[in-house]
């Protein structure tokens, strides 16, 4: 016959610390569940995309020629719904001669664009070109559109921008040259703020970048890169530079870019430039990619 068990009240403590463990264990097991589905099935906060004003155009760009290599190239961002490369126009004749290129933006119509092109074709200069598109707008609005443009006047490289009137607030043109690298920067809808001020940095950075075309175009995006840099993407909205950006350089003997890299990841919070750095680097195989969206000028 089996010997009763002796419940002392050592064993009898012992079991119910057990019980109590085992049922706050099951307790927080629960607990830590609905948490977890909770956190499973809770949606992100999204901020509604306003394109209210998408159709006042894009908003900074450069355009600029190296003149020791022949390349002619351009990169730019805006707060567009959409990609934004169409806005570059790297210009080639008919026996694939590299003439110039022709940035489009602020209230885009691509019969200006076209327009543009035809008179580069033509042999106009750049300044030209501009007199010519802004006598003879498509829209009849020249006041709300924004040129820059690199290319020739016989022999002698040349640039010109233009920015009408009418663009969104801040907008301006910057136009120059250094060390053979000639560029014509332009921005519309730009940080209230800093207003020329970016346009500015787009140039040191592009000025004081060294590398190759491309590079310093790169470097000019970085230079520009700020919350807010096109307004509609301030950090109330979205909270990035821009929505899409892209970057392409042409160089003699080719009929396509051989870069031509453009981004429009469009999510909130999510910097367009280091996207497209990071697609960049990998294109020209430096073994990272940089992620500067903590850096100055952030």
């Amino acid at each position: 016959m089996r010997k009763p068990i002796s419940r002392t009240p050592a064993y009898i403590l012992m079991l119910a610390l057990a019980i109590i463990t085992a049922i706050a264990l099951l307790v927080n097991n629960q607990s830590n569940k609905k948490a977890f589905q909770a956190g499973i099935t809770e949606t992100e906060e999204v901020i509604p995309a306003d394109d209210s004003r998408d159709a006042e155009g894009d908003t900074f760009s450069i355009v600029a020629y190296d003149e020791a290599t022949g390349e002619v190239g351009g990169a730019g961002c805006s707060c567009y719904g959409g990609t934004i490369d169409f806005l570059s126009d790297l210009v080639l004749d008919g026996s694939n001669n590299i003439l110039g290129g022709i940035h489009t933006q602020a209230a885009y119509t691509g019969g200006n664009q076209a327009t543009a092109r035809t008179r580069m074709l033509a042999g106009d200069t750049p300044q030209q070109i501009i007199d010519y598109v802004t006598a003879n707008d498509s829209g009849g609005g020249p006041a709300t559109r924004q040129y820059g443009i690199v290319g020739f006047n016989g022999a002698t490289i040349e640039t010109a921008g233009y920015t009408g009137s009418s663009n969104g607030f801040w907008a301006g043109n910057i136009t120059g040259n250094s060390n053979g690298f000639y560029y014509a920067i332009q921005g519309n809808i730009l940080d209230t703020n800093d207003q020329i001020d970016i346009l500015n940095d787009i140039e040191s950075a592009f000025v004081n970048t060294t590398g190759t075309l491309a590079d310093k175009l790169m470097a000019a995006l970085q230079g520009a890169k700020r919350v807010g840099g096109d307004n509609r993407c301030t950090y109330n909205t979205r909270g990035m530079s821009g929505r899409a950006a892209f970057v392409k350089v042409l160089r003699p003997g080719d009929s396509t870019p051989y870069i031509d890299i453009s981004v429009y990841p469009n999510f909130n919070y999510y910097e367009p430039i280091d996207d497209l750095q990071c697609s960049y680097d990998t294109a020209v195989s430096t073994p990272f990619c940089r992620q500067t969206v903590n850096t100055f000028p952030y």
